[in-house]
């Protein structure tokens, strides 16, 4: 057992606690990375590990384990892990060898289980659902209800103003996005960056919608160059499929969350 704690959080109250089990470094630096002051992290070499010593200290409030190849843990442990800790939050990371798990295979909750390249954004949700700000994805949910929680926002967020700026190449999307947010008749919609950086400097009280697809090196270069003008208003970014490195780079661009277009915020 191994206990790793960031200099911010190990004399805070208010910290998670998360078990991992397997974990890489990889997997555990990530997580002090990205959440330095929430996390207060157990790290377990084996999953027997983890319920030889689970009742010596507090019982975590989320439970990660990495798993690297099918099969790698017996029904008869995994069925332990809800009877061991039945308020805790789990989260098992498939590595690339595990694709046909949530497929064919019923070793774990579908609830559960999310890719590697895909775990930083979960973890983020659940720290969210441990801390009050979004409800929880019950053990039972369906692959379109771990969608939905994967890649919704917390909750449906107000704009600043009544109008926004909305941009996209998309002049289709762009309206349909004016009518869904019922400011088709106040927004402000642009197709191109020259246009859009009118908009946002005569309008900075707008918030702004922002279509990355198609995300070609023009845009990412304007992208890079107005973070200022993007993160001092309400910023969303839209994508057909937002990847871990594009969501940690709309986060660098100055937007406040990046959405799939294909799971919107109810």
């Amino acid at each position: 057992m191994l206990k790793i704690s960031s200099l911010h959080n190990m004399e805070t109250e208010t910290a998670l606690r998360l078990s991992t089990i397997a974990a890489d470094s990889h997997l555990l630096e990530s997580a002090l990375a990205n959440f330095p002051q929430q996390l207060e992290i157990t790290s377990y070499p084996q999953l027997d590990d983890f319920l030889a010593t689970v009742h010596e200290s507090s019982y975590p409030q989320l439970i990660l384990i990495s798993q690297t190849r099918c099969d790698q843990y017996n029904r008869s442990t995994i069925n332990q892990l809800p009877d061991r800790c039945p308020l805790a939050r789990f989260l098992v990371v498939l590595g690339p060898l595990c694709a046909a798990e949530r497929r064919t295979r019923q070793q774990w909750p579908v609830a559960w289980m999310v890719p590697e390249w895909a775990y930083l954004q979960r973890l983020q949700r659940e720290i969210e659902v441990l801390s009050d700000q979004r409800p929880a994805l019950p053990v039972t949910a369906s692959l379109e209800e771990v969608a939905r929680f994967d890649f919704e926002s917390s909750a449906p967020q107000k704009h600043l103003g009544e109008a926004a700026i909305i941009f996209s190449p998309d002049a289709i999307w762009a309206k349909t996005m004016a009518l869904i947010e019922d400011q088709s008749d106040s927004s402000i919609v642009c197709h191109n960056p020259h246009d859009l950086t009118e908009a946002l400097t005569e309008h900075a009280e707008l918030s702004l919608i922002f279509d990355l697809d198609p995300l070609t090196r023009d845009l990412k270069s304007w992208l890079e160059s107005n973070r200022t003008l993007i993160e001092q208003r309400s910023s969303f970014a839209y994508c057909n499929w937002p990847t871990q490195r594009l969501l940690e780079n709309s986060k660098v661009w100055g937007f406040q969350d990046c959405r799939c277009k294909l799971a919107p915020p109810q």
